[in-house]
């Protein structure tokens, strides 16, 4: 048998947008708080259904039932609520399962008084009332009911406290979903309290609690959408600052320690009590000055070394005022990031490199040397072969005698030049090149070149073509004979490494730049070796060394000299059509007011 209401159906309705919320809630685990705020939506949306079906029931014995199945909404609602604050405001530690447990502790008793009411009475005694035409359930309240009460106002209360501070101390987002929580907490609440000391204008059977909780669940709706509750939660400033490895040290306008992490307190290896109120210059000795530089200024950062503890730690120190609201200095905060390690990390890589560096000295020192002794015999061998070819000896020379003789001649000129390009490469890796600048044709130096190499390519039956910008002017300064060196070699090896076609060299010019470009319709260079084709002793393949022979030097020696010289050099090429090398040289024309006499660069 039922009876209807209006209030019911309010009651009833903020029962299922409070199910909805904990619906809602529940899918943004694993937030902070989700767990704890579920169970606080799912206690109000068991307190508001069941106080909504018991108006609406008329037996008694029925609506003593739903009364106990709503106290246990009741009774979950202060407990939940305290553990939800306590995550939002970034009390974790303290919710633990053991103190969740012990705060449960008092709903569970309630529910075992209010079910075993019947044989204490301690609740108080159940009464059947009826107010207009309604049958209303009431009790005369029992001791057991106040204890409860005064329970789950003190809980309330705690939760209040937190989350006014947080009101306090917080950004306006944050401010904005406390406030929210707090007028939807209360109000439910305070209506409650109206209820239970009959202040209200309303019929005894009407609990404005019912009404209250429409608007607590509108409040938490509201905060989930605007304010996005649950998604974005003020974590405490002491929970952040005590988690970072950094040391954080928060000084008054006297330059007094007022707060420190556990991380200064391990750094300097003293308990909070020896210095908390202590002054900074006594903890921090030695940077009196560091502290009376930056007093005035608003921000500041430096480079400190600091002796704590028997060791020496290097810091990026970052000063920060604090003031308040009117712009007044009220402290510092100083921020040590280590970067110890980093520094050393860094001596010990300078140190690295300048024993590589002088290891790789050594080195070609060394191959200088020992290249330099080895051209003495060669040079001895070669002489007397050419001799004895020529028959200059005084004994003419059976064929197999000039035979060997020419294999003795090349062989020896090859390695000859293999020595050459050793120490070539090993004077410039120990920077013992010279770079001496002077005036000089580049026009003039081109033709020679072409002159010199035409012979080459007329035998290898290639077109070797020479092309000069019209804008290229008479003279340059720079190395004439090491930019002879590396354009004769790039021209040799586009002949050698060319069997049908041209070889073209051609110079130009841009404001910063003398460009001298080298391209053959050769053999190609194969895209993977692009990457290593500047690289000392390294070839293509060894195919490349047995048909065109060469040590795999005259590359990198030519890239080294460029560089030298301030330029960069530069290779595209497909297999089958050819390469193509471009240098680029600093443009340095000669002034019209220059005395012409070399300069040593």
């Amino acid at each position: 048998m039922l009876q209807f209401t209006p209030y019911a159906l309010v009651t009833f309705g903020a029962g299922i947008i409070a199910l909805f919320l904990a619906y809602v809630i529940w899918r943004k685990r694993p937030g902070v708080g989700v767990a704890a705020f579920s169970i606080l939506a799912l206690a109000i949306a068991l307190w508001s259904l069941a106080n909504a079906a018991r108006l609406t029931v008329v037996p008694f014995s029925t609506k003593v039932i739903l009364n106990a199945l709503m106290f246990v909404g009741i009774v979950t609602v202060p407990s939940a609520w305290l553990v939800f604050i306590l995550q939002y405001t970034g009390r974790d530690q303290w919710v633990t399962r053991r103190n969740v447990g012990y705060l449960f502790i008092m709903p569970v008793l309630t529910i075992i008084a209010i079910i075993s009411n019947p044989l204490h009475g301690l609740w108080g005694e159940p009464l059947l009332m009826t107010e207009g035409g309604l049958n209303t359930l009431s009790y005369t309240l029992g001791p057991a009911f106040w204890v409860h009460a005064v329970y789950s106002y003190i809980l309330l209360l705690i939760a209040a406290i937190f989350l006014i501070e947080t009101l306090i101390r917080s950004r306006d987002l944050y401010r904005g979903q406390a406030l929210l929580l707090l007028i939807g907490t209360f109000t439910p609440w305070f209506a409650n309290a109206i209820f239970i000391f009959q202040l209200s204008p309303l019929p005894p059977y009407v609990d404005l609690t019912a009404l209250a909780f429409t608007v607590s669940t509108l409040a938490y709706g509201w905060s989930m959408y605007r304010y996005r509750l649950i998604d974005i939660v003020p974590v405490a400033k002491d929970i952040v600052i005590d988690t970072l490895t950094d040391a954080v040290i928060v000084l008054d306008r006297n330059a007094r320690i007022v707060e420190a992490n556990p991380a200064t307190l391990k750094l300097i290896g003293r308990p909070a009590g020896e210095v908390l109120g202590q002054p900074v210059t006594e903890i921090i000795s030695g940077e009196s000055e560091l502290i009376e530089r930056y007093r005035a200024s608003d921000h500041a950062r430096d480079e400190i070394t600091l002796d704590l503890q028997g060791e020496s730690f290097t810091f990026d120190l970052i000063i920060t005022p604090l003031r308040n609201r009117q712009g007044e200095l009220t402290g510092r905060v100083l921020l040590l990031h280590d970067i110890t390690a980093l520094k050393k990390a860094n001596a010990d890589l300078v140190v690295a490199r300048q024993v590589a560096e002088d290891a790789n000295r050594v080195k070609s020192e060394f191959l200088a040397t020992m290249s330099h002794e080895l051209r003495t015999p060669l040079n001895a061998i070669i002489g007397f072969t050419e001799i004895m070819l020529a028959g200059m000896g005084g004994a003419e020379l059976s064929d197999k005698t000039r035979h060997m003789t020419e294999r003795v001649h090349a062989n020896s000129r090859d390695l000859l030049q293999m020595i050459n390009d050793v120490l070539d490469l090993a004077k410039i890796e120990a920077r013992r090149v010279e770079i001496v600048n002077k005036p000089f044709s580049p026009a003039e130096l081109l033709h020679n070149i072409h002159s010199e190499l035409a012979g080459i390519a007329q035998k290898q039956q290639l077109t070797f073509v020479l092309d000069l910008a019209d804008d290229l002017p008479n003279e340059l300064v720079g190395d004439q004979f090491q930019v002879r060196r590396v354009v004769t070699n790039l021209v040799s090896n586009a002949l050698k490494f060319t069997e049908d076609g041209q070889v073209s060299l051609t110079s130009s010019k841009d404001d910063l730049t003398w460009i001298i470009t080298v391209r053959d319709t050769g053999i190609g260079i194969p895209p993977h070796a692009l990457e290593y084709i500047f690289d000392p002793f390294r070839q293509v393949d060894g195919s490349s060394k047995r048909a065109f022979g060469g040590t795999g030097l005259g590359l990198a020696i030519t890239k080294e000299l460029v560089a030298a010289m301030g330029g960069s050099i530069e290779v595209t090429s497909t297999l089958q059509e050819g390469s193509t090398f471009v240098v680029k040289l600093p443009y340095k024309p000669v002034p019209e007011s220059q005395n012409l006499e070399g300069v040593t660069a």
